[in-house]
């Protein structure tokens, strides 16, 4: 898995970041080091600052919307140059969402020498992403805001999918997300070779 580039795919209550936390203890069994960027979490972060884009970025999650690209790129593309060696495996959680930050994404692997990537696909139909996304609990899981997420997931990050698929160098697995959690682990395990 030396320099390989595994992206999760799937909407917000998908079990992506269950799933990642159980990929990055398999990972952490393997000698090489591992990148994991989780946008969501860092985003998150930022909003337990007080600055005018802490700000701005907390209004446009809770109004159910993505922040915007040139942000999340930014944070992704610092984390690369901070933190990546030729073995590092890197491990995508809510990045990309959409085909300009896949576009960015791109680049930066060409540059880097990394062309094979993983995806793995938590298909997961919307009634079941609702359910999970009330029973979590989290502030900013209003219903409005969960019906939009999933609209903008639909509108712009499903794309994504037919573009992993025509994508050379991409091994696209498309897992059950209604699976239980360690069926779902299994299978990703399993489909990626790692054990």
């Amino acid at each position: 898995m030396a320099g390989h580039t595994i992206i999760f795919l799937g909407p917000q209550g998908s079990g992506k970041g269950t799933q990642v936390e159980r990929l990055l203890a398999t990972l952490a069994n393997v000698d090489n080091p591992v990148l994991h960027l989780q946008t969501g979490d860092a985003f998150r972060r930022l909003n337990q600052t007080d600055n005018f884009t802490a700000r701005r970025v907390t209004e446009t999650i809770n109004a159910g919307n993505l922040v915007p690209d040139f942000l999340t790129n930014a944070l992704v593309v610092r984390e690369f140059v901070e933190q990546l060696t030729p073995e590092t495996t890197i491990v995508l959680d809510g990045y990309p969402r959409n085909r300009r930050q896949a576009e960015v994404l791109e680049e930066a692997l060409t540059f880097y020498e990394r062309p094979m990537v993983s995806v793995i696909f938590l298909d997961t139909p919307d009634e079941v992403v609702k359910e999970r996304m009330r029973e979590r609990g989290r502030a900013d899981d209003t219903q409005e805001s969960i019906a939009e997420r999933l609209r903008l997931y639909h509108e712009v990050t499903t794309p994504l999918l037919e573009y992993y698929r025509a994508r050379a160098n991409t091994h696209f697995l498309t897992i059950d997300g209604t699976q239980s959690i360690d069926a779902v682990t299994e299978a990703i395990i399993h489909k990626l070779t790692l054990i």
